[in-house]
């Protein structure tokens, strides 16, 4: 019996960390942050997108049936994230200081914490 090595729920992260890194990268360009930055930052996340595509032609049928479940639980714990990014930032500065892409990397990075924490969990108990 083999094991595969890549899984559904490690390809469902992988996409995670692009959108995490792409919400980074709005907030870096908005806020003027150092050209070398910038780039070093797309570099990155071109190596993860390539990462995250190869990883997702090695999966099997079944993983691959599962992956739009995971990506559907991420995007709830993104959403959820933001809310709960967007009523703290509002509570702590008052809902005039809120900054919108502060609230989104921040929610984003949140949510991709919280969906690694339940896959991990999720495959403990399997």
């Amino acid at each position: 019996m083999t094991t595969r090595v890549m899984t559904a729920e490690r390809v469902s992260i992988l996409v995670g960390i692009l959108i995490a890194m792409l919400t980074t990268l709005l907030r870096y360009v908005a806020n003027g942050v150092a050209q070398d930055r910038l780039i070093l930052l797309c570099i990155a996340a071109v190596v993860v997108l390539g990462v995250a595509v190869a990883s997702w032609r090695l999966l099997d049928a079944g993983a691959r049936q599962r992956l739009p479940a995971l990506l559907g639980r991420m995007g709830v714990a993104m959403l959820s994230s933001l809310l709960v990014v967007a009523v703290w930032q509002g509570l702590q500065g008052g809902m005039a200081n809120l900054d919108g892409l502060a609230v989104l990397s921040h929610g984003t990075a949140l949510g991709l914490l919280i969906h690694a924490l339940a896959s991990g969990w999720r495959r403990k108990r399997a």
